[in-house]
C-alpha cells in the first residue's frame, strides 16, 4: 500500500507525506533556520542538521578508522574513511597524475590546474575555487564570528583562526 501524500509545496509543486516535512522544505524557499545552536548561534534548517552540528561541539566520535586510528564525528563518513585508505581511485587526473576516489574530488582538484573560481564574492571582485571558502569570506563582511574560544572568549569567523587561537593557549600553559 503506497503512502499517501498530504502535503504539497505550493512553489514548487512536490507533494509531501507529513507536515513536518513540509515545513523544513519551506524553510529552503523562505531561507529560515529555526534551529539554533546555543554554543556559537549556528542556524540550521532542521533540527537533525542542528543534532549532527551539535556533535562537534560535544566532540563524539561515531567511527574511528581502523587504519590510522582517527576518530570521525558522523558514521555517514565511514565511505570516505575508506576511499581515503583504499588504493582502488580510479580517477587520475590528466595534468599531474594524482589519483582520486571519487568524482568530485576530482572535479575540487582540476579547478588548480585551470584556475577556475566559480563562487563570486558579493561585496569584492573576488571569486574563489570552493563555496566553504566564500561562505567563509561572507562572514568577514557580515562580521558573523562563529567560533568561540573557551579559554579567552575571543570570536573568530574561521574555524581555523581558533584552533590556532587554541594551540597557543596549549603552548602557554
Amino acid at each position: 500500500m503506497a503512502a499517501k501524500f498530504r502535503r504539497k509545496c505550493s512553489q514548487t509543486k512536490m507533494k509531501l507525506r507529513a507536515d513536518i516535512r513540509l515545513a523544513s522544505h519551506l524553510c529552503l524557499h523562505s531561507g529560515e533556520r529555526p534551529f539554533t545552536c546555543e554554543d556559537c548561534s549556528k542556524a540550521f534548517r532542521t533540527n537533525g542538521a542542528l543534532v549532527t552540528h551539535r556533535r562537534l561541539h560535544l566532540r563524539l566520535i561515531q567511527q574511528m578508522c581502523p587504519h590510522c586510528k582517527r576518530g570521525y564525528l558522523e558514521a555517514s563518513n565511514k565511505r570516505s574513511i575508506a576511499a581515503w585508505h583504499a588504493s582502488d581511485r580510479p580517477l587520475t587526473c590528466t595534468v599531474c597524475q594524482r589519483s582520486f576516489s571519487r568524482v568530485f574530488l576530482m572535479q575540487l582538484h582540476s579547478r588548480t590546474h585551470t584556475g577556475g573560481r566559480p563562487f563570486a564574492c558579493g561585496h569584492w571582485d573576488r571569486r574563489f575555487a570552493q563555496l566553504g571558502v566564500l561562505r567563509s569570506n561572507e562572514r568577514i563582511h557580515t562580521e558573523d564570528r562563529l567560533h568561540r574560544c573557551q579559554v579567552c572568549e575571543r570570536t573568530f569567523s574561521r574555524a581555523g583562526q581558533l584552533r590556532n587561537r587554541e594551540m597557543r593557549h596549549e603552548v602557554g600553559q
